[in-house]
């Protein structure tokens, strides 16, 4: 008899991210604001080209283990740490400001790491680090 194949659908947020991308390392959980993944999902389209989730969904103990802040938005599934493909710091920054929900929200840069923060605070933060 022929083995069946899992033929499965993975979860996806929109056409360009996989839930499994945004999972958190320890417990697997994956959590993501609707409105922040509509936002990322514009800038992958804006930027049209790979965008690398580094940090997505963190639980109160992967974030306190990473040194996250206590209130931070990776806990509520509104932030992602990311890379897009072939740019700079600098320019990722550009097209993050050119998403609404972004501009007005959170945009960190993290030089000695080479990401961007990007959430959907509900208000204008910006910090380097």
């Amino acid at each position: 008899m022929a083995e069946r194949k899992n033929n499965s659908v993975k979860p996806r947020f929109g056409k360009h991210f996989l839930c499994e991308e945004f999972a958190c390392p320890c417990c697997g959980t994956c959590l993501m604001d609707r409105d922040f993944m509509i936002a990322l999902n514009q800038l992958r389209l804006i930027a049209g080209r790979p965008v690398k989730i580094n940090s997505g969904y963190r639980c109160a103990k992967h974030n306190k283990a990473v040194g996250g802040a206590s209130h931070s938005q990776h806990l509520v599934g509104r932030a992602a740490d990311i890379v897009i493909a072939g740019l700079t710091l600098n320019e990722m920054v550009e097209l993050a400001e050119r998403i609404d929900v972004f501009h007005n929200g959170g945009i960190g840069v993290y030089p000695q790491a080479s990401f961007i923060h990007v959430d959907n605070r509900g208000y204008r933060a910006r910090w380097k680090r």
